[in-house]
């Protein structure tokens, strides 16, 4: 996954914090997605 966001102008501490969240946010992704589908399998078949 490719994720660009301009951060010039960026302090050093506000880029480690980006780069902190988007590595949180990579590693919790595939998580999320698995859990999203299993749910609308769920809501589909109560449907």
């Amino acid at each position: 996954m490719t994720i660009s966001i301009d951060a010039r102008g960026a302090d050093a501490a506000g880029l480690a914090r980006l780069q902190t969240q988007i590595a949180q946010l990579k590693a919790e992704l595939p998580t999320r997605v698995v859990a999203a589908v299993k749910d609308a399998k769920t809501r589909r078949r109560a449907a």
